[in-house]
This record gives C-alpha cells, sequence and structure tokens, in this order.
C-alpha cells in the first residue's frame, strides 16, 4: 500500500468507524487493510488445535472502533484483530468519557489457538482519560509473531496521541515493549508526529509504520498550511527503526508533489504567503535524496528571482528571510548535515 501524503495529520483509524455488531464479544473482526490478512478471518474457536501455517509474505491487520458514546459505564467492551492465525485481543470496561471511546487501560494480549501472552500496560492504570483508538498486529518478517501497535488519545489539537508498540522477544517466550511513547516528552530522538502517531503500510513488498516530522507544524505557518516530510520506521529486534532512505522512490514522489504545490502557490497572489511550510517539507526530501546541494541552488534562485519576497512579508512570526530561517532549522533536525 504505496500511499503518498503531504499531509502530516495521520490519525490512525479515525475514518475506520463499524456498527454495534462488530464490538461484542471476544471473537469480534477486525477491519483489515491488507489483501493477506483478509483471508484469515476465522475466529479462535475455529483455528484453536489446528497447525499453524506461517504466511511467506509481510503483512498487517488493524481493527476498527465503534463509537461507545451510549455504552453505560461499568460495561465490559472487546475489540480484536486477526493476522496469520494469531488474534490481539484488548478489552475494556467503559467510562464516561468525551468521545466515548474505550477507556485505556484494560488487558491486551495475544493468542495463537491455546496459547496467550499477556501485554504490559504502557501507562499508569488510573489514568482513566487515556483512550485507546488504534490495535493493529504487524508482521514485518514473513511467519513470525505479530508485532503490536496500540494507540491512546488523551484528547487535544495538534497532539496527544500515545503509541507503544509491542515485539515477542524470542528468547523469554514472551512480549515486551520495543517503544513506549504514551507520555509527553518521550521519543524526542524519533522523527515522528505525535498527532497522528503511527500507521502500518505496505510498499512495494515490506511492510512499514508510517507517520511524518512532528517538527515541522507550526515551524513556517499555520498548522494546516504546514505539511511534513514523511518517516517510515520498522522493527529490528527489540529496536524501532526509522529506515525513510530506504525508501527513495516514496521519497521523490512526496518531494515532487510538494514542489508541485509549492510552485502552484506562488503563481497565486492568494497563495504565495504560505508558501514556506510546503518547501520546508521539500527541502527536508531533498536531502534525505541527498539532494541537498541541488535544493540550495533552487531556493536562492527563487529568491533571487523575487519569488518568496510575498512569504516572507507574511511570514509566521514575521521571523524575516525564509532562507536562512530554513537552513538553520533543518540542521537542528538533523536534515543536510554535510549537504548544506
Amino acid at each position: 500500500m504505496a500511499r503518498v501524503s503531504v499531509q502530516h495529520v495521520r490519525v490512525v483509524l479515525a475514518a475506520l468507524v463499524m456498527g454495534w455488531s462488530g464490538i461484542y464479544g471476544l471473537a469480534t473482526m477486525g477491519t483489515v487493510r491488507d489483501a493477506r490478512a483478509n483471508s484469515v478471518v476465522a475466529p479462535l474457536t475455529e483455528v484453536t488445535g489446528l497447525a499453524h501455517v506461517p504466511s511467506t509474505s509481510p503483512g498487517f491487520a488493524c481493527a476498527s472502533f465503534a463509537a461507545m458514546g451510549t455504552a453505560k459505564a461499568g460495561i465490559v467492551r472487546s475489540v480484536s484483530v486477526h493476522l496469520d492465525g494469531y488474534m490481539v485481543t484488548y478489552s475494556a470496561t467503559m467510562a464516561h468519557l468525551d468521545g466515548g471511546l474505550f477507556a485505556y487501560p484494560g488487558p491486551l494480549e495475544v493468542s495463537l489457538g491455546a496459547r496467550r501472552w499477556v501485554l504490559p500496560h504502557p501507562v499508569d492504570p488510573k489514568d482513566e482519560y487515556f483512550e485507546l483508538i488504534g490495535l493493529c498486529a504487524v508482521q514485518f518478517a514473513p511467519g513470525s509473531h505479530p508485532d503490536v501497535l496500540a494507540e491512546g488519545f488523551w484528547g487535544g489539537a495538534h497532539c496527544c496521541v500515545g503509541p507503544t508498540l509491542y515485539g515477542y522477544a524470542g528468547t523469554v517466550g514472551s512480549y515486551r515493549v520495543v517503544e513506549d511513547l504514551t507520555k509527553p516528552g518521550v521519543g524526542e530522538g524519533l522523527h515522528w508526529d505525535p498527532n497522528g502517531g503511527f500507521e502500518p503500510e505496505k510498499i512495494g513488498g515490506t511492510v512499514v509504520l508510517a507517520s511524518s516530522d512532528g517538527a515541522f507544524p507550526y515551524a513556517f505557518g499555520c498548522y494546516a498550511c504546514t505539511p511534513a516530510p514523511m518517516r517510515l520506521f520498522t522493527v529490528v529486534g527489540a529496536r524501532l527503526l526509522d529506515v525513510t532512505d530506504r525508501y527513495p522512490d516514496a521519497v521523490r514522489s512526496e518531494a515532487k508533489a510538494l514542489w508541485d504545490g509549492a510552485a502552484q502557490q506562488m503563481r497565486s497572489p492568494d497563495g504565495a504567503g504560505s508558501v514556506e511550510g510546503p518547501l520546508a517539507a521539500w527541502a527536508a526530501d531533498e536531502c534525505e535524496l541527498n539532494q541537498g546541494a541541488q535544493m540550495w541552488r533552487a531556493l536562492e534562485q527563487l529568491q533571487a528571482q523575487g519569488r518568496l519576497t510575498a512569504a516572507e512579508k507574511q511570514s509566521f512570526g514575521n521571523k524575516g528571510p525564509f532562507p536562512p530561517q530554513l537552513k538553520a532549522f533543518l540542521l537542528k533536525n538533523g536534515y543536510c548535515r554535510g549537504q548544506l
């Protein structure tokens, strides 16, 4: 699923809404977004006792969540997702929360036939305002125990998504936390979007966790007019790794879309003032492709032609000339080093 987006708002499962019939019971089927995962939808009772035949390709599946606004407090609800014979299940006692989604914490487990693994909880179990909004099973390697992505939400704008990624540790025969981003300030070394979290995607024959760089919104414009460059991740052992540089075609496609959008804005008197945001994300993509020197020459040419004048006059926060501000921002955030 090689989706290339120039938008940085990527809330997992925000558009996947299903009815009450899909949410009752531990054998509830999650909506799957991968062709291979769609073929493995048998309830647990149907796979118990059968030999597990592992898949030969990576894949993922994510559950759908129904709005729970009419659920009474104290009622237990469950949601589950199936992938390659495994089932990931989350259960929670409903509470009166704004938006009415699943209260988080609650028991989270992975099962394969009669085998079960209980996953450790990522946050303080007293934090009843943390709601679960995303649950995915992800196989980065074919035939492996699936990793589990659980994403919670505190409420708020342009922030507040807390992902936890679990991986199977074969040496001890249990699941452990690979990355816990549920606490503010955690994951500062990762270029990820705390507004949208992570979303599993298939690019070619591999599965990645897609996000975008949360440092870009508001840096050179309003939130809505500041796209962020894509960041792609995988899990190796017990580490979450940024592997964006392994997918140059996806980055190149996004960079072209950003440049075309910026060029269109510069041709429009009404849009020229908000061109800095798209150009900043485009510049980051170009440096990801090791094209920083060429990118900078293009910016200098735009500056010499006066194409950035309107943007600088309407600059978000009146930061002054765009190129030096952009250069400092890119280098500070780990882009273009050795290229500018």
